[in-house]
């Protein structure tokens, strides 16, 4: 699995978690975190700018979204804050994953 591929494939589970229960949202969790450790494992051999800024960004949300963590503020903003954690993590100062095929 590529970076490209597997960023990809979060966004659209985080995409399926808003019409998802609980009980889904912790199985759409575990996958998440599957392929982050994927990724984990590239990043620890080519350190990325970044990415464990932008990989917490993401995880605090997506708990937030699991219930998993108090959650203080609207499920919306959370899946918003996720989202964009991916896409900061897609972009030029961290994977830059259009301007290269990683």
């Amino acid at each position: 699995m590529s970076i490209k591929e597997g960023l990809e494939k979060i966004e659209g589970i985080l995409r399926r978690l808003k019409h998802s229960p609980r009980e889904e949202r912790l199985l759409l969790h575990g996958e998440t975190l599957s392929i982050l450790s994927q990724i984990d494992a590239f990043e620890q051999e080519n350190p990325v700018p970044n990415y464990k800024i932008y990989k917490q960004d993401l995880l605090m949300s997506f708990e937030a979204l699991c219930s998993l963590e108090s959650v203080d503020s609207q499920e919306g903003e959370h899946l918003g804050r996720s989202l964009f954690a991916v896409r900061k993590m897609a972009s030029y100062s961290c994977f830059n994953v259009n301007g290269h095929y990683i």
